[in-house]
């Protein structure tokens, strides 16, 4: 009885050392992404998205509809593998703010980063693509 007490103990020590490194590696995955993105990106090659170190942004695209340059302004964060948005001001002026969004991170390297809209198996792809200068 006592040995499947010390076994039962054991196990629970290396399932318990297993989740906590788990938990660290993607807390220190999320704030290398996060450093990585701060810049300035090109946006599926039609708009800009700029986002400072302090978790703001400002993305700047053109309305297809209308023609017009629209400026979204807001914080980000990134946690869990997914960038979190939420647009704080719009020059749209019929935009009721604030807007939440997130998007799943499916690589992230120097100078490009890939990501999908929404849960996992979204199918719409954006690619942020790092502007040189």
């Amino acid at each position: 009885m006592k040995k499947f007490a010390v076994i039962g103990l054991a196990i629970g020590l290396v399932v318990a050392a297993i989740l906590l490194s788990w938990q660290h590696f993607k807390s220190s995955h999320d704030e290398s992404v996060r450093k990585l993105l701060a810049g300035a990106w090109t946006l599926d090659g039609s708009s800009s998205y700029t986002a400072r170190p302090d978790g703001t942004f400002v993305r700047v695209f053109t309305n297809f509809n209308t023609g017009r340059v629209v400026t979204n302004e807001g914080t980000f964060q990134v946690k869990d593998g997914f960038i979190f948005e939420t647009v704080t001001k719009s020059s749209r002026t019929n935009t009721h703010v604030p807007i939440t969004s997130h998007s799943w991170i499916i690589r992230a390297e120097a100078n490009q980063i890939v990501v999908i809209d929404g849960d996992p198996g979204g199918n719409v792809q954006h690619i942020f693509r790092r502007e040189t200068r």
